[in-house]
């Protein structure tokens, strides 16, 4: 069995989705094909003095630097990596990849990456409050990293483009590999979704109910209201603002904790009621919403940016948005569905398939498995 060191700047304790989620599942999933020792979590403190002399200086309309990934906190990383790893290990392989900039070793290495520190800082910060020239080491560390590595697995062909183009790395299919992801939850057995007995369920989640389209999606189920007066608008996560709260047949859940037994069984259940997931997000890599509610046969609404489109085949296990979509396209492409009850049942079939073929941790962990083996061995013969 290949022997691995698996690198993450997270615990495996605490699951709440997203990137915790995709650490969590290559974890155990790597674990039942490999040799496997735990790394992690790696994230050594920012340095208190570089942190506080940025934030001032951007209080004060002067660029500061990108602190946490400072040289000297990017060396600790290192420095605990080397003292944990197995040295006896055949492969490093990391999460991400900005975090390990510095790390070092005579092992090959790989990584799982979902969006490289260009993409990382434009979706999330507001790039023109650091300096210039600390944005361009960073790039410049991440660039000589992946150029370095002996492979590099994508979460989406959005992923690797973007990442590639930025960072002004060469693109070898052999070495840069998409392989998608997984959600952060098991399939069901089947899609028991009845619309007669469950009636029209649309369903929103996110942690941050604005900043992800929540208000799209209930400006749409405002318009489908008229058309189906019955219908209902569930809410998992952030409490949405009062007058999307006091509109009728909005339900909202809550924070829903996937690591509670009964709250995970709440959450699989709303999804296996859902109609539809309308998910109108602007600033998502890789949404695993839209795989776990695949899983029930629930498809999704969501714009073609980003990652999405491999997740979504348009029109076929749901519906890909234009750009610049509005609330009235959203409540348009869902009345049209709505409307067509054959196409609509063909597409939660054709959903849930490619959810559990595809995007299940299962599939994209053999994909990884079958590629590292191939190069160790390739490796060995050369030697």
């Amino acid at each position: 069995m290949i022997r691995m060191n698996y690198i993450s700047n997270l615990g495996l304790e605490k699951v709440t989705g997203g990137w915790s989620g995709v650490n969590y599942q290559l974890y155990h999933n790597f674990s039942s094909k490999f040799d496997v020792r735990f790394v992690g979590p790696v994230n050594p403190p920012v340095d208190k003095a570089e942190k506080i002399l940025s934030k001032a200086g951007r209080v004060a309309g002067v660029k500061g630097n990108f602190y946490f990934f400072s040289d000297k906190r990017l060396k600790a990383i290192s420095k605990q990596v080397n003292g944990k790893c197995n040295p006896e290990a055949e492969l490093d392989f990391y999460l991400g990849s900005t975090s390990w900039l510095q790390c070092k070793s005579n092992r090959p290495y790989a990584c799982f990456l979902d969006a490289s520190f260009p993409t990382y800082i434009g979706l999330y910060h507001n790039q023109d409050e650091f300096r210039k020239n600390d944005v361009e080491r960073i790039c410049r560390l991440e660039r000589d990293w992946l150029n370095n590595a002996d492979m590099v697995f994508y979460s989406s062909t959005w992923t690797k483009k973007d990442a590639l183009e930025k960072l002004n790395v060469a693109d070898d299919a052999d070495k840069h590999i998409v392989v998608k992801l997984g959600g952060n939850i098991n399939g069901s057995r089947e899609d028991s979704y009845h619309p007669e007995k469950d009636g029209i369920n649309l369903l929103f989640i996110s942690f941050h109910f604005e900043k992800k389209g929540g208000m799209d999606c209930w400006k749409a189920f405002q318009l489908l209201k008229r058309d189906f007066p019955d219908a209902k608008l569930h809410l998992i996560g952030q409490k949405p603002p009062d007058k999307v709260m006091n509109t009728a047949g909005v339900v909202h859940h809550g924070v829903l904790d996937k690591a509670d037994p009964l709250q995970l069984k709440e959450y699989e259940e709303i999804l296996s009621k859902a109609t539809f997931l309308i998910h109108p997000t602007r600033m998502d890599a890789t949404p695993t919403v839209l795989i776990e509610a695949a899983y029930f046969g629930c498809p999704s609404v969501a714009p073609a940016v980003f990652g999405i489109p491999d997740l979504i085949g348009d029109k076929q296990t749901g519906v890909l948005l234009n750009e610049k979509f509005t609330a009235e396209d959203i409540a348009g492409v869902i009345t049209g569905l709505l409307n067509k009850q054959d196409h609509y049942t063909a597409m939660r079939k054709a959903c849930r398939a490619y959810a559990m073929n595809e995007l299940s941790w299962d599939a994209v962990t053999n994909k990884i498995y079958l590629k590292i083996r191939e190069k160790l061995q390739v490796a060995a013969q050369q030697v």
